[in-house]
C-alpha cells in the first residue's frame, strides 16, 4: 500500500509532467484535494458521483493475475483488490462488481475449452443485466441499442459493467473487432475497453502483441513487467 500510494503520488506531481494526458479523471482530482490538505494518502481517497466507475477495476485485473501467478487463492486476491480499490475508489457497490470481476477472471482462467469460456461470458451477463435484454439473444441487439441506449455510456459501473459483458459475449469470439467497437461507441471506452481486452484475451487465449507494440510506453512497460514477475 505505501509504495503504491508513494509512486502515484509522485508520479502525479512530478515538477517535469511524467504523461503527456492533460485531463485528470475525477478520481485523482479527489484524492489530490484531500493530500493538499494534508490527509495521510491512505485516506486521500474522495467520494463523489463517480467513485462507482469502471476505472476503479483497470488496475485490478493485472493485480489478480499476478497475485494468482504468485500462487495466492481467490479469496486473498478478493481481500487484496478490495483494499487496493478502497485507496483511490472507495465505494462498497463497486467492491461487489469487483468480486464479480475477478470470479470471472479466475473462472476463464481455468476452462477448459473456448466453448466454456464463452458460456462462462452468457451466465455472467444475464447475472448482471439479463432483466433488461432479455428475451432477444445478444446477437439480435444493434450495439448502440444496448451500449448508448438502455446503458449510458458513462463510466457509472451500473451501466459500464454489464456494457463490457455485453460485448464480451456477443464477440467472444473476435477480440479485435470488439474493441473497434467499442471504441467506436464513444464515453468512458478507454477503461471499458482495458477491461473488457483482458476478458477477451483469457477466452481466446489470443494475442495483441501487434497492437501491443504500437504503444508509445511498450518498451517501458515490457521492462516493467519483467522486473516484476523475474
Amino acid at each position: 500500500e505505501a509504495s503504491f500510494l508513494a509512486l502515484y503520488i509522485a508520479n502525479m506531481t512530478a515538477d517535469v509532467p511524467t504523461h503527456p494526458d492533460t485531463y485528470a479523471e475525477s478520481y485523482h482530482r479527489g484524492f489530490f484535494a484531500n493530500w493538499i490538505k494534508g490527509r495521510a494518502p491512505n485516506q486521500c481517497a474522495a467520494v463523489t458521483h463517480d467513485t462507482p466507475s469502471i476505472g476503479g477495476l483497470v488496475r485490478i485485473g493485472p493485480l489478480v493475475l499476478f497475485m494468482l501467478n504468485a500462487g495466492y487463492d481467490l479469496v486473498e486476491c478478493k481481500s487484496e483488490a478490495a483494499l487496493h480499490l478502497k485507496l483511490t475508489h472507495p465505494d462498497t457497490h463497486l467492491v461487489k462488481v469487483c468480486f464479480q470481476y475477478i470470479d470471472l477472471i479466475f473462472e476463464l482462467i481455468h476452462a477448459d475449452d473456448f466453448d466454456q469460456r464463452k458460456n462462462l461470458l452468457a451466465r455472467h451477463l444475464k447475472q448482471v443485466a439479463g432483466q433488461q435484454l432479455n428475451p432477444k439473444p445478444v446477437e439480435e441487439w444493434l450495439d448502440n441499442q444496448v451500449v448508448g441506449g438502455i446503458f449510458s455510456t458513462a463510466c457509472y459501473i451500473t451501466d459500464s459493467w454489464p456494457s463490457v459483458l455485453y460485448l464480451a459475449s456477443k464477440y467472444a469470439d473476435d477480440s479485435r473487432k470488439a474493441l473497434q467497437i467499442n471504441a467506436e461507441l464513444g464515453g468512458d471506452n478507454v477503461h471499458r475497453g482495458s477491461v473488457l481486452a483482458l476478458l477477451l484475451t483469457l477466452v481466446n487465449r489470443d494475442s495483441l502483441d501487434d497492437l501491443f507494440i504500437q504503444l508509445s510506453l511498450s518498451e517501458s512497460i515490457n521492462q516493467s513487467l519483467n522486473d516484476l514477475f523475474n
